[in-house]
């Protein structure tokens, strides 16, 4: 029985959506990605790929207490990244043969240098309003509680918010104290 897609032309796209694919099916590497995969460049040669990519990720997956503006979790269940890491990537992705290379199978190698690994933080040109809007609409009403009942943000913003996120965090108590 032959599961290999049919030959398709190979586009960043269609590379992405096959790098994005195999990052989800590992259980080490899943929960490190926020966004998705952006090839830059690629290369064929021979019966592989070499493949620049990025992706965005907050940090949540290192289990380290420095990558969160406030970890609420196990009382509010909302969390909020202290900032957003930009994660570019080379690798060199090799199939067994050049059907599977050109059908992009899941069934391939990959040798992953890490290039750079860049921390934004809110505020920062590199990072657009739809971040902020992402994690404060994962479930606004628990982040308004928690900043009302945990830092009375209600009536002072507590100086650890970053000013990018002041406005915004200003208008979701606003909106959720006259529910």
């Amino acid at each position: 029985m032959n599961n290999e897609k049919t030959s398709q032309v190979l586009t960043k796209e269609s590379i992405a959506g096959c790098i994005e694919q195999n990052i989800a099916n590992d259980y080490h590497r899943f929960d490190y990605i926020c966004s998705g995969v952006k090839v830059i460049n690629f290369e064929r040669v021979e019966n592989s790929l070499i493949v620049e990519y990025s992706f965005w990720d907050d940090g949540h997956a290192l289990d380290d207490q420095s990558y969160y503006l406030f970890d609420l979790d196990n009382v509010y269940g909302v969390n909020f990244p202290s900032c957003m890491q930009l994660c570019e990537f080379k690798s060199k992705l090799t199939w067994n043969s050049l059907p599977e290379l050109e059908s992009l199978s899941a069934d391939f190698g990959e040798d992953v240098d890490t290039v750079d690994v860049t921390a934004y933080h809110w505020g920062d040109p590199e990072i657009d309003d739809s971040w902020i809007n992402f994690y404060i609409n994962n479930d606004p009403e628990s982040l308004a509680l928690m900043l009302i009942e945990h830092y009375q943000a209600d009536i002072k913003m507590p100086d650890f918010v970053p000013p990018a996120l002041v406005p915004h965090f200003k208008q979701l108590i606003s909106e959720n104290l006259t529910k």
